[in-house]
């Protein structure tokens, strides 16, 4: 899915950049790591959480660009979701570049919101500065988050 960037004018990063195979069965032992299939067999997606700040984290997420723009990955981050409130948690976090339209914009229409400085924590600041090491400049990289309780909607 990171093929997707090589077609901006200036790409943000290497599209190479792979999660070790490590991170991703690290994430399946953990019960974090869901996969989309199609015709019950070829894997077209997947999305992986984490716990970062004590907040359901979504550490990743691909869909195979032939396969995008039909729900998957929206299918992808509603389990992601469903895991959160199962595991007691009531936000989901994730940093994303703030401009690209498959990042910042689309998870703002599925109910996320940019977080300021001020309102990042530690673990969440760190998290991006690791991340701001590895893009280009003029690419911004944001952390954004969602209420999943009605209760929390408005803060």
């Amino acid at each position: 899915a990171a093929s997707r960037f090589e077609a901006l004018p200036a790409p943000p990063m290497a599209s190479d950049r792979c999660l070790p195979y490590a991170v991703l069965h690290q994430g399946i032992r953990a019960g974090r790591l869901w996969a989309a299939a199609v015709s019950g067999r070829q894997v077209v997606g997947f999305a992986l959480a984490d716990i970062v700040a004590h907040t359901a984290f979504l550490s990743e997420i691909d869909v195979l660009p032939a396969y995008g723009r039909r729900g998957i990955g929206r299918a992808l981050i509603e389990r992601v979701e469903a895991w959160a409130r199962e595991t007691g948690f009531d936000r989901l976090s994730l940093t994303t570049f703030r401009d690209i339209p498959w990042n910042g914009p689309y998870y703002a229409r599925l109910g996320f919101r940019e977080l300021t400085e001020e309102q990042l924590s530690d673990d969440l600041r760190a998290v991006l500065a690791a991340e701001r090491g590895h893009v280009l400049a003029g690419w911004v990289r944001v952390a954004m988050t969602k209420a999943l309780r009605g209760d929390l909607l408005a803060t």
